[in-house]
C-alpha cells in the first residue's frame, strides 16, 4: 500500500521587537506579555486556541482534599534510588481506578487541573514529553495569552464524556476573549470587523475528544481549523496489549496498571478497530466477548466500539492530520493460550478489501507497516497526512512539528525537508533492571555515519555516548542502566532528534509485581 507522506521542517518565526513600541503606547507594559502578542499582531492572529492533550496527559487532583492523584511532583522522573517502582505504582495507579458510580462520568470524585508540562511516563504507553513547549509557543502566537485554553480533562473517562466538556469549554472560553479588553483595543484601530474563532491542538487522544464535542449541535460552529497530532482515530494495539498484560515481560510491577486499565472507559476508546485480529488465517475486528478473553471489559466494550459509530460521521473543520512515521509500531495481534502476541507488520489486500495471496505458496503477502511506535500510520490520518520521523509521546514536543502548527494558524504554507538524510526507527525495551545494559536497535540507516547517538537523564544531563554496531539491515547499540530512572535516548541524523526512553528500576521492584 502506498504511503504519501507530506514531510515537513523549520518556518520562520515572527519577530517581535518592531511591535513593542506601539504595544506600549496601547497601555501593555509588561515586557513577557508584549513579547508574547506581538508575535501574533502582525498575521492578526485574533483566534483563540484551544490545546486538548493525550491519554494521561492532564493532572488530576482528588475533588474534596485538592490533593494530587495523577501529575504532580514530576510522576515518572523516578529520580530518587531505591524501590520507586513499587512506590510509584501502588501508591498513585489505585487510586486512578474508575468506580462503577464514575462509569458514566455523573459522579466527580476527581478532577482535571491543567495540562502536564514536564515529561511524565505511564506503562505501556511508555513517555510523554509534556506540553509545556507546545503551550510556550501558541501562547506566545495569539493576541493575549488569555485567548490560550489548556484544556484539561478526565482521560479516564469517555471521549463522549469529555467531547460534551470541550464544546461547554470552548463556549464559554470564545464568549470570554470576545469581551477581552485585549481583543476591543486591537479592534479599535482597524477597520476589519471580522470576529475571533477558534482553532483546536490536539495530541492524541485529545483528537478523540475533539472529535466527540463536534457531535453537540452547533459546537463546531466557531471552529475554523483542527489539527491533530499522532490520534489513533482507529485505535492502537497498545491499549489491547495494556489490558492483556500490561507488558510484564521483565517482573516490572505491572499488576496495578493493568487493575487501573480494566477500569477505564477511556483506554477501551483506544481499542483498534480496524481488523487488526488473527483468527485462522485471516484478519478480523474486535468485539466485545474478545476484549474481554484479552483482559478488558465486555460493557465498555461494546459501548466504545458503538461510540466509534456514531462519531465516525462527525467532520472536523479544516482537519489537518499530523502523525508520526517510519517508527516500528505494533498494528495486528494473534492470541495464544490467552496471551497477546503483537506484530509489526500487516498484510495485502485486494481490490475487493480481502487478504491477498500468493498465487503460488496461497499465503498471505507481509506489507510492511510503520506509526510513531504507538499508533500506526493508517490510524492517525482521515485522509491526506504530514509526516514526522518521531515517536509518539514526543510528537507534539518537536520544535519543527510546533512551528509547522504555528504555520497552519497563521496562514502560512508548510516548509519541506523534516526527516535528513534518512528516515530513523528508534526502538528501546520499555523498562529494565537497574545496572544492566539493554539493547537499542535503529533501522532506517545506510551507514553508521549517518546518526549520532546520545544517552541522557530526564533533566537533560548527558549519561553517555553508546556505540553502534551493525546487526543486519539495522544497528544496535547498548544502553547501561548504571542509576535508577528514565534514560532517554536521542538518535539524530541531522534535522532534530527522535527520542525514546528506557525506565530502569531498582531491583526491589519485583515485590510489587
Amino acid at each position: 500500500m502506498a504511503v504519501t507522506i507530506r514531510r515537513t521542517g523549520h518556518c520562520a518565526q515572527q519577530g517581535a521587537a518592531s511591535h513593542e513600541a506601539a504595544l506600549e503606547h496601547e497601555g501593555f507594559g509588561d515586557k513577557r506579555v508584549l513579547m508574547a502578542r506581538s508575535k501574533g499582531r502582525g498575521n492578526a492572529v485574533i483566534d483563540t486556541i484551544v490545546i486538548v492533550p493525550g491519554i494521561m496527559g492532564s493532572r488530576l487532583i482528588d475533588a474534596e482534599t485538592g490533593k494530587s492523584v495523577w501529575g504532580v511532583g514530576r510522576i515518572g522522573a523516578l529520580k530518587t534510588a531505591g524501590n520507586v517502582l513499587d512506590r510509584w505504582a501502588a501508591g498513585r495507579l489505585a487510586d486512578l481506578k474508575v468506580t462503577d458510580e464514575e462509569r458514566d462520568g455523573s459522579a466527580n470524585r476527581l478532577a482535571p487541573d491543567g495540562l502536564i508540562k514536564e515529561p511524565v511516563w505511564g506503562p505501556t504507553f511508555r513517555m510523554n514529553f509534556g506540553y509545556r513547549r507546545l503551550a510556550d509557543e501558541l501562547r506566545g502566537l495569539v493576541l493575549h495569552p488569555d485567548a490560550l485554553l489548556e484544556f484539561g480533562y478526565d482521560w479516564r473517562l469517555s471521549v463522549e464524556h469529555n467531547g460534551r466538556l470541550l464544546a461547554e469549554a470552548i463556549d464559554r472560553h470564545l464568549t470570554a476573549w470576545r469581551r477581552h479588553p485585549a481583543l476591543a483595543e486591537w479592534r479599535r484601530s482597524r477597520r476589519d470587523a471580522a470576529g475571533p474563532r477558534v482553532v483546536i491542538v490536539a495530541h492524541s487522544m485529545g483528537g478523540l475528544v475533539a472529535r466527540a464535542a463536534g457531535s453537540h449541535a452547533g459546537a463546531f460552529d466557531p471552529v475554523r481549523t483542527v489539527i491533530t497530532i499522532g490520534t489513533p482515530f482507529r485505535g492502537s494495539v497498545d491499549a489491547a496489549t495494556m489490558l492483556n498484560s500490561g507488558r510484564s515481560s521483565v517482573g516490572l510491577p505491572v499488576g496495578p496498571a493493568r487493575e487501573l486499565a480494566i477500569t477505564l472507559p477511556g483506554l477501551h476508546d483506544l481499542l483498534p478497530t480496524y481488523r487488526c485480529l488473527f483468527t485462522g488465517d485471516d484478519l478480523v475486528a474486535l468485539d466485545p466477548e474478545t476484549v474481554a478473553a484479552l483482559g478488558g471489559d465486555s460493557e465498555l466494550a461494546g459501548e466504545s466500539f458503538a461510540r466509534h459509530t456514531r462519531l465516525a460521521s462527525v467532520r472536523l473543520p479544516g482537519l489537518i492530520s499530523l502523525a508520526g512515521t517510519h517508527q516500528p509500531t505494533d498494528v495486528c495481534f494473534r492470541v495464544e493460550a490467552g496471551v497477546l502476541h503483537a506484530q509489526r507488520h500487516g498484510y495485502e489486500r485486494d481490490g475487493a478489501g480481502e487478504l491477498a495471496r500468493d498465487a503460488v505458496t496461497g499465503q498471505l503477502i507481509p506489507m510492511k507497516l510503520h506509526g510513531d511506535g504507538t499508533v500506526q500510520w493508517q490510524s492517525a490520518r482521515l485522509g491526506d497526512a504530514t509526516g514526522y520521523v518521531q515517536k509518539h509521546g514526543a510528537l507534539q514536543a518537536t520544535r519543527s512539528l510546533i512551528r509547522n502548527v504555528e504555520a497552519q494558524i497563521e496562514g502560512r504554507t508548510l516548509d519541506e525537508g523534516l526527516g535528513g538524510r534518512a528516515a530513523i526507527g528508534v526502538e528501546l525495551p520499555e523498562y529494565a533492571p537497574v545496572g544492566t545494559v539493554t539493547t537499542a536497535r535503529i533501522s532506517g540507516a545506510r551507514a553508521a555515519g549517518d546518526f549520532s547517538c546520545v544517552v541522557k537523564d530526564i533533566d537533560g544531563a548527558v549519561l553517555e555516548y553508546p556505540f553502534a554496531r551493525r546487526d543486519g539491515d539495522d544497528y544496535v547499540l547498548d544502553v547501561t542502566l548504571d542509576k535508577p530512572g528514565i534514560h532517554v535516548l536521542e538518535v539524530s541524523n541531522g534535522v532534530e532528534p527522535v527520542q525514546d526512553a528506557v525506565v530502569a528500576f531498582g531491583l526491589d521492584d519485583h515485590a510489587a509485581s
